[in-house]
């Protein structure tokens, strides 16, 4: 009995089926779908990068135009100090101040602690250090300017009771010039001066020593 031979040729059409199985396992369809994935993404972007550029331009503009657009701060205010007195010191020394002093005329300062000390008409010594603050300007608006800062005017009167702080007012005061009421340059019993000034000269080492040992204790001034 001649045994039968397996029919190779029949089971060869198989090869191409399992070559197609093997091409379309489920990482290449995967590998092919990103592939057109991407392919539509970089015509998009390739597409509309006129689109984009002009979108970028806007926003730099937009930036440029909100930088170079916003306001400016306020400018600060000013604080302007005047020393005063009703009867004239014998001596005293304030550095922040010219040479010849005016009763009652302003000298502008800068935010800061300053030192001052006199001799008053009576002999009493008194330290008058003081603090000047500034008002700063106001916040810069969007377009615009922010509010100015407001000025201050003040006086350091010298008296024999010790110094004391006030604020004045613009409408009465001057910076340009001494006030127009004269103060007493001494007290009713000592010889007067018309001329409401003094000479902002250092106190004598011998009169500030017993001065200061006679106020010792007395409390400074800070405004």
């Amino acid at each position: 009995m001649r045994r039968s031979q397996p029919k190779f040729g029949r089971r060869r059409p198989a090869a191409p089926a399992a070559a197609v199985r093997m091409a379309l396992s489920p990482g290449t369809v995967r590998a092919i779908l990103w592939s057109l994935y991407l392919e539509v993404i970089m015509k998009l972007v390739l597409k509309s990068t006129g689109l984009r550029l002009v979108s970028v331009l806007a926003v730099v503009v937009v930036l440029a135009a909100v930088t170079t657009g916003c306001g400016r701060p306020g400018d600060d205010g000013s604080t302007y100090l005047a020393i005063d007195w009703v009867y004239a010191p014998q001596a005293l020394l304030f550095p922040a101040f010219p040479q010849t002093i005016y009763a009652g005329r302003y000298v502008e300062h800068q935010a800061g602690t300053y030192t001052g000390e006199y001799i008053a008409w009576d002999g009493s010594y008194w330290n008058a250090d003081y603090w000047i603050a500034i008002d700063p300007g106001g916040e810069a608006p969007l377009f615009g300017t922010g509010d100015h800062g407001d000025d201050y005017y003040l006086s350091l009167w010298l008296y024999s009771s010790g110094p004391s702080i006030t604020t004045d007012s613009i409408e009465v005061r001057s910076i340009a010039a001494p006030n127009a009421d004269a103060r007493a340059a001494a007290p009713p019993s000592a010889a007067s001066s018309a001329t409401p000034t003094f000479s902002n000269t250092t106190l004598p080492a011998p009169a500030i020593v017993a001065a200061r040992e006679r106020a010792a204790g007395s409390t400074p001034i800070v405004v």
